[in-house]
């Protein structure tokens, strides 16, 4: 399904964001935002995008919204993990979240 989706590239939007107090503290918002997004697609649906990057990520401010929305396209490259290959990329942000080179491998 192709949909037009209103906002602005994320690299492009960022480059104006970062000139002022509110686009930084917008930019706080779009990153936490983004990380919530990539670790529920990860770990509790079991969805990874296999072309996630900034301009497959828009960012848009709607009328009917307080804050910044951010748009993930393009999805037509996804898999699910197999229970083994989930269970090693949790072990893998674990060692990462955890500072543990050793134990990313």
């Amino acid at each position: 399904v192709e949909t037009l989706m209103p906002g602005a590239a994320l690299g492009e939007w960022v480059a104006t964001a970062k000139g002022s107090a509110e686009g930084r503290e917008h930019m706080r918002r779009v990153a936490r935002i983004g990380v919530d997004a990539f670790l529920k697609m990860c770990f509790q649906d079991n969805l990874v995008h296999g072309d996630l990057h900034p301009g497959n990520m828009l960012v848009s401010f709607p009328s009917d919204r307080q804050g910044p929305v951010l748009t993930l396209l393009d999805a037509g490259i996804t898999t699910e993990l197999a229970p083994r290959d989930q269970n090693n990329f949790i072990a893998l942000f674990t060692a990462i979240v955890k500072g543990d080179g050793e134990g990313a491998g």
